[in-house]
């Protein structure tokens, strides 16, 4: 145990990519099911965040478990730009669904309470993941590298972006189309996360403005039964909207676009507090 600790300090980039790719291939090669808000699926994430902290804190001791500079509250004051911003698309589907007096499903609240567990359990597995691990992992790596929160900025945030469509029927320009705009607003929020990260040092804020950001935009699934779970963010086919009909790759393509500027208004919004992040202290201290 003493040599793979001292193993881990000596190289964090390697425990940082043994980390990842245990956690990472143990979810992907667990029996899938077909609801991805299940319970058990949400247990499994929340025991491989545990598991991934456990490969952080070889990395950087116990660090992840301390609250270093702020509070958990404070984090996600800051985090609010990105609520309100993935918030505001499901507002006006939920208005046009009243609108349409829409009938609200039976059991809906134990549904919505499956849902919220569901959207913190992610919260938590990417969040550990995605920011912690890859952040940590090169950041005592290469701590006193010029262009070090840089490349941490671009791994992470590709990473996680690019992970969101992986497995996609990608054939044709439409559904690449898709999976391009999808990578690139999964990688511009997986940013807005990280900078909360570097300002805070608070896992915990983080996974619960992520979870947040997953489970405004779903309420919607669970309140109406014409709502179905997507199992892919490539579409192909029609949708159908009452009256009229719209391609599912379009319609997916432009609420992708919206998603995206939506982002960048949130990126502006907190852009003086990304200004405030002590890259300096992180250095020295973390």
């Amino acid at each position: 145990m003493k040599k793979m600790y001292e193993i881990s300090k000596k190289y964090p980039i390697l425990v940082g990519i043994v980390g990842f790719l245990v956690i990472y291939l143990s979810f992907m090669h667990t029996p899938s099911t077909p609801d991805q808000n299940s319970y058990e699926l949400s247990v499994l994430k929340i025991i491989l965040s545990i598991v991934c902290t456990g490969f952080i804190a070889l990395i950087s001791g116990d660090k992840i478990l301390v609250n270093s500079s702020n509070r958990t509250g404070y984090g996600i004051l800051i985090g609010i730009p990105l609520i309100m911003i993935n918030g505001t698309l499901s507002l006006i589907g939920l208005i046009l669904d009243f609108i349409e007096a829409e009938p609200i499903v039976h059991g809906w609240f134990i549904k919505a309470l499956l849902l919220a567990f569901s959207c913190l359990s992610l919260g938590f597995f990417e969040e550990t993941l995605f920011r912690a691990l890859i952040n940590d992992a090169i950041l005592y790596q290469f701590r006193n590298k010029k262009g070090v929160f840089v490349a941490i900025a671009i791994i992470s945030s590709f990473v996680f972006g690019i992970l969101h469509v992986l497995g996609s029927d990608v054939h044709n320009f439409l559904t690449f189309l898709q999976a391009f705009l999808k990578t690139l607003s999964c990688a511009m929020s997986g940013f807005l996360f990280l900078t909360i990260y570097w300002k805070t040092h608070n896992i915990v804020a983080c996974a619960i403005i992520h979870a947040l950001c997953d489970f405004i935009p779903s309420v919607s699934t669970f309140l109406f039964s014409k709502y179905t779970e997507l199992d892919s963010y490539v579409l192909e086919g029609e949708m159908d909207y009452g009256a009229f009909k719209m391609d599912a790759g379009l319609t997916q393509s432009f609420g992708q676009i919206i998603q995206i500027i939506l982002t960048i208004i949130a990126f502006l919004i907190m852009l003086k507090f990304i200004k405030t992040i002590d890259f300096k202290k992180i250095r020295e201290e973390w």
